[in-house]
């Protein structure tokens, strides 16, 4: 699984070489899925939050960026599982009323959408823009 060049490459670089010497580094098996992810490559980013998941399932962050997967996967249903929890576990946290409202949306539950949207924009004002599709009356 290659990711990017320059930093990024060096960061992976040194998640690859803290998973090898440590095979229960979840903190390291989130930051490659984070990584992956960022880079586009979805289902390999599933893959390090199930191992980071398995190994430390109280991290909302690995639970929430792999809601983020799923989606762009369409992995629905687990995308909304996994983002619910997140939720549950950090209530305050707009990014994550952000990822729900685009995992609604894409359920066709616009009402519920919005509000969700409308909650996030509301816990974080930096998410209006992106929302903007799904805050407009």
């Amino acid at each position: 699984h290659r990711i990017g060049g320059g930093k990024r490459a060096q960061a992976a670089t040194e998640l690859y070489a803290s998973v090898r010497h440590d095979r229960k580094n979840a903190l390291a098996y989130a930051e490659l899925g984070y990584l992956a992810l960022t880079e586009g490559q979805a289902k390999t980013a599933v893959g390090y939050f199930d191992r980071a998941l398995a190994l430390s399932p109280d991290q909302t962050q690995a639970r929430a960026n792999r809601a983020a997967a799923r989606y762009q996967l369409r992995e629905l249903k687990g995308a909304l599982s996994d983002i619910d929890q997140a939720i549950l576990s950090e209530p305050g946290r707009g990014a994550h009323f952000a990822t729900r409202a685009r995992i609604l949306e894409a359920f066709g539950e616009n009402s519920r959408a919005r509000k969700d949207a409308a909650r996030a924009a509301a816990l974080d004002e930096s998410l209006k823009p992106s929302l903007a599709p799904l805050l407009a009356p």
